[in-house]
């Protein structure tokens, strides 16, 4: 029997019936959803787009009654013969390309049933993922928001389909042909917050403010975590909706990014944006951006971007930023950020491996002393794994060093010398702070 006589036998006129019971399924879970009380809707007027004459953003509708609800047939059937002509073609043969195009086929009228079909049949993971984001990817290029309501209901499977992806294919999509469609179905989520066998609402925020930004529309992009960081209801975008739109404004100049981080309300997730910032600058003007994250306030998190900066500037030239701390110091000697510094400096660098007493000299600038006592005791041990000899005799010499501190610290190199396999002591730069 060739392909045209089998799909002339798929019953599909039974699909009137399924139609009508997805939608009074749909309505009554409208019902339930709308008798739910929700958070206060944005203010009237409110518009994400104002370079277009787009409708401004409204509360979020409930889900509508679509007959995309679930495309599966009344009975086992339909879904048994479409299986049955592609395993015969497949033990026919049948190149993989080809069973694609069936599938593209089935896929035009019933997209739901060509995913299922997609993702039991693939010989492997591999293709299964590549014919499940084909056809995703053209049924949301056809109709994004009944792709989505699809996704929606596969939220508990959804990290096993297409290895995860189709959250990101579906809203490229509808970034691309109904951006409002996305921001809508975005804050929706948000509404309603993370349920069990739900989609992860902060993945969908970020994958949806990374669709948008993909598409042109930064500015939407902007606009849109500007909304939700201010508004009444307070959601939980997560730290990737600021960094996703703060990596992007950086591309374009990291003070634009900045100033846009600053024009929001301090949180742990903006500053953590903050930070990100400060990394990408470094890459491209390390002193700039080290002078620029010395300008924030201490409710933008400036300890946490300094020390990210100069950690990442170390990494890239150390010497370059060994000489600024030096400068830094000069100018402004105390204080636990400069402390700080000073210990992601150590422990950065190689001193501590090839000249432990410069090291020990570095030790001795920092301003706290019960810190600065600590750190000494850290690098004396860390000095004591590579020379032993040398780090007693430096605590026997050192005047630095409490004389009744000395045989406690003595005894603990003696100890670390008896345990071959002792791990490399680090000293955190955390414990530095105000």
């Amino acid at each position: 029997m060739n392909a045209s006589r089998d799909h002339r036998r798929f019953p599909f006129g039974r699909w009137l019936i399924v139609g009508g019971g997805a939608v009074a399924g749909a309505a009554a879970a409208w019902y339930l959803v709308s008798r739910r009380p929700h958070p206060a809707p944005p203010p009237a007027g409110i518009s994400l787009f104002p370079a277009a004459p787009a409708p401004a953003l409204s509360p979020p509708a409930p889900l509508q009654a679509r007959a995309v609800a679930s495309d599966r047939p009344a009975d086992a059937a339909d879904f048994g013969q479409m299986r049955a002509l592609l395993l015969r073609k497949m033990a026919d043969g049948t190149p993989a390309a080809q069973l694609l195009a069936l599938l593209r086929q089935m896929a035009a009228e019933h997209p739901a049933l060509a995913l299922e079909l997609a993702q039991t049949l693939g010989r492997n993971d591999d293709e299964k993922a590549a014919w499940v984001t084909d056809l995703m990817h053209s049924w949301a290029g056809r109709d994004p928001e009944a792709a989505w309501q699809w996704l929606v209901q596969q939220a508990d499977r959804v990290g096993q389909l297409a290895n995860g992806t189709l959250i990101n294919v579906v809203l490229d999509q509808m970034a691309a042909r109904d951006p409002q469609a996305l921001i809508k179905n975005a804050d929706l989520l948000l509404r309603t917050g993370d349920r069990p066998n739900g989609l992860p609402t902060q993945i969908v925020v970020q994958a949806g403010l990374e669709a948008l930004v993909k598409s042109g529309d930064l500015d939407a992009a902007c606009a849109l975590v500007k909304y939700w960081a201010t508004s009444s209801y307070h959601p939980e975008i997560g730290a990737g909706a600021y960094a996703t739109v703060a990596a992007e404004l950086d591309k374009r100049s990291p003070t634009d990014a900045a100033t846009w981080l600053k024009s929001l309300p301090p949180s742990e997730d903006r500053n953590a944006a903050f930070s990100r910032v400060a990394a990408d600058w470094t890459a491209r003007d390390p002193a700039a951006a080290l002078q620029w994250s010395q300008t924030l306030a201490p409710q933008d998190g400036r300890s946490a971007v300094v020390q990210r900066a100069f950690g990442e500037w170390m990494e890239t030239n150390p010497a370059a930023a060994e000489q600024w701390l030096g400068s830094q110091l000069v100018q402004n000697y105390s204080g636990p950020e400069n402390d700080a510094l000073i210990m992601n400096f150590i422990n950065q660098s190689a001193l501590i491996h090839n000249d432990p007493a410069s090291a020990m000299k570095w030790v001795d600038l920092i301003a706290d002393p019960r810190q600065q006592n600590q750190a000494r005791e850290q690098m004396v041990l860390r000095w004591g794994q590579r020379d032993l000899a040398a780090a007693v005799a430096y605590v026997n010499n050192s005047s630095a060093i409490d004389p009744q501190s000395k045989p406690a610290l003595l005894s603990a190199l003696r100890t670390q010398s008896l345990s071959p396999a002792t791990s490399p002591v680090w000293f955190s730069s955390d414990s530095f702070g105000p």
